[in-house]
């Protein structure tokens, strides 16, 4: 252990970014600036494009169209190719969610778009509110701490110049690049596996599995970094977590998700804390208050969103379930003490579906 732990801490120490490397990669976007949804329209043959959902996909030429401040209608060249794992089968998704490949020479000098490189483009797969509430999750993980990807909801419309056919609007969002993410708390990736809770910063690990467990996310884990990027800089001694991904969690109530077999849950909708053993929970009362202290804000994100009055309605009753739970202690320390069951499966690794 002695051994791991210290070639642990050699590699922290050749991946701390110096000011000068943050400076060099720093990137001038303010894209994720606004919260306003931004309607945009893409074209290009986009038939061949959401065909494509191969291991090894290829880019192709499309163009973005959005209307400026000053309505001007401003066109940006790029490139897009699908990308993913479970949303990329045409089994589970109708539309794979894509790769948009931004350049500068493509992107003009004063578009909202100049500064991003690679992001992800995330679509509906079956029903816009399930994209607009995992969108929201984003939005309430950023009330609690900046090492959180910022996201930009869009009106976004398909133009398949190959058929002729303009596809109807629907909602999407564009996530934050990890680079962007790095670069906006001093840090770089930090590109290992096998690591565990316990080599992680301890309270940006506790808060991401208390959030987790708050939104009913199983579909997680540290070890082979499955929806979690790891950040790493001088301010913290060991790796930062960051979640994404959240399309699994109960509170979006996706009809394809299902919690992973091992886990022994009914659905998705049922709630498993996945942090490590804490036999005391007074560690975690300072999080607790976090959510507490977020509340009435967490409730405004969901009530003045785009979704349905009904689903605004059961998407926050799945959300006060939680506080509820805080307000339980018997409940609270069944649930959070979970992990340190024996012939429990607190402790079980989610792998994921990529090939690591």
């Amino acid at each position: 252990m002695v051994r791991f732990v210290t070639l642990i801490s050699l590699s922290l120490l050749l991946v701390v970014p110096t000011e000068a490397t943050v400076q060099k990669l720093t990137q001038d976007s303010t894209f994720f600036d606004g919260d306003q949804p931004l309607s945009v329209r893409i074209s290009g043959d986009l038939r061949s494009l959401f065909r494509d959902r191969s291991d090894d996909p290829s880019y192709f030429p499309l163009s973005l169209s959005y209307t400026d401040a000053d309505s001007n209608i401003v066109e940006v060249k790029l490139k897009a190719k699908t990308r993913g794992h479970f949303r990329l089968k045409i089994a589970n998704c109708s539309y794979p969610p894509l790769l948009l490949n931004f350049s500068k020479k493509g992107t003009p000098e004063q578009s909202i778009f100049r500064g991003l490189d690679k992001v992800k483009l995330v679509v509906p797969c079956m029903g816009e509110e399930f994209v607009i509430k995992e969108y929201l999750l984003y939005k309430i993980y950023n009330l609690f701490t900046p090492y959180s990807f910022n996201v930009r909801l869009l009106r976004l419309e398909f133009n398949d110049l190959e058929r002729g056919k303009v596809h109807d609007p629907q909602w999407a969002y564009i996530l934050e690049e990890d680079e962007a993410l790095a670069e906006r708390n001093e840090s770089k990736e930090f590109k290992r596996h096998g690591l565990k809770g316990k080599h992680l910063d301890r309270y940006h690990f506790l808060l991401m599995s208390v959030f987790e467990y708050f939104i009913g996310n199983t579909d997680w884990s540290v070890e082979y970094r499955h929806n979690v990027k790891l950040v790493v800089n001088e301010k913290h001694s060991l790796p930062v977590p960051v979640p994404y991904d959240f399309d699994h969690a109960g509170a979006v109530a996706a009809p394809y998700a299902k919690p992973s077999e091992a886990l022994k849950l009914a659905s998705v909708q049922q709630r498993r804390y996945r942090g490590f053993c804490l036999e005391d929970l007074d560690e975690l009362e300072s999080i607790f208050s976090l959510f507490e202290d977020n509340r009435a804000e967490i409730r405004n994100l969901v009530n003045e969103s785009l979704l349905s009055d009904r689903t605004k309605r059961r998407m926050m009753e799945y959300l006060e379930s939680f506080f509820e739970t805080l307000g339980d202690r018997k409940r609270l320390e069944r649930d959070f003490t979970y992990p340190c069951l024996e012939g429990g499966t607190g402790n079980v690794v989610i792998r994921g579906l990529r090939d690591i």
